[in-house]
């Protein structure tokens, strides 16, 4: 009994650490303002380890960012407004684990 313990420990340490080490996938985000009128999409993006800074854009504008997950997964916390004064908020966040 104790050598069937033993092997499946070995297996799931091995399936860890093959996780582990995978390759990191590049992801990506797009955002494209498509918003009626002339209104202004403003965007602030930031994870545990970056603040990618407050972008504004304009009607058709595009920001885009890569990035690439951590061992531990990723959080990517974007905060979203448009209209006058930016009083409507839209909050989205993300929480990515690397899967093979």
């Amino acid at each position: 009994m104790n050598n069937l313990y033993l092997s499946l420990f070995i297996i799931a340490l091995g399936v860890g650490l093959s996780n582990a080490l995978a390759i990191k996938m590049k992801n990506s985000v797009h955002f494209i303002n498509s918003l009626a009128g002339n209104n202004v999409l403003k965007i602030h993006c930031r994870s545990d380890e970056d603040d990618l800074g407050e972008h504004l854009l304009k009607p058709g504008e595009v920001y885009d960012f890569s990035f690439y997950d951590s061992i531990f997964g990723t959080r990517i916390n974007c905060d979203l407004a448009q209209g006058i004064e930016f009083r409507f908020l839209f909050f989205f966040g993300q929480t990515t684990f690397i899967e093979t």
